[in-house]
């Protein structure tokens, strides 16, 4: 049996370095508990009223994890089509982590549409995505 999809929000903020001729910028954000949503196998509901709700308040809404039970991390074309949504909703760049069966992969959503992956690093619900 296959498990439901979750999605949680992600918040936080963005970080660029720049040591010596360098640069490059980071995204530290953290999978909210209070903003946890559930579905079924390849489909995630939610409150979409919750979540501009906080990036209203709060403007740290980075992005959105959710996971592929059972299937891989690549991303598919129902989340690009959400996550181009949600970039025009809230007119900014933002991450996408998806949780395959068997890693994580980050990508990121730019303002006009194009995507690209990043390199994540997680500890619990706690994430650094380099951009």
């Amino acid at each position: 049996m296959i498990d439901n999809e979750i999605c949680y929000v992600l918040r936080g903020d963005y970080i660029t370095i720049a040591p010596g001729k360098i640069k490059f910028t980071l995204c530290c954000a953290y999978a909210d508990p209070a903003l946890l949503f559930s579905g079924k196998p390849a489909e995630v509901d939610f409150d979409y009223k919750k979540v501009y709700a906080v990036e209203d308040e709060c403007h740290d809404v980075v992005g959105f994890l959710h996971t592929h039970p059972g299937m891989s991390e690549a991303i598919s074309s129902q989340d690009k089509k959400t996550m181009k949504g949600w970039v025009t909703a809230f007119d900014k760049e933002l991450i996408c982590i998806i949780k395959g069966k068997n890693r994580s992969q980050a990508y990121r959503f730019d303002k006009a549409g194009h995507w690209r992956r990043c390199k994540v690093y997680s500890r619990g619900r706690m994430f650094c995505i380099i951009i």
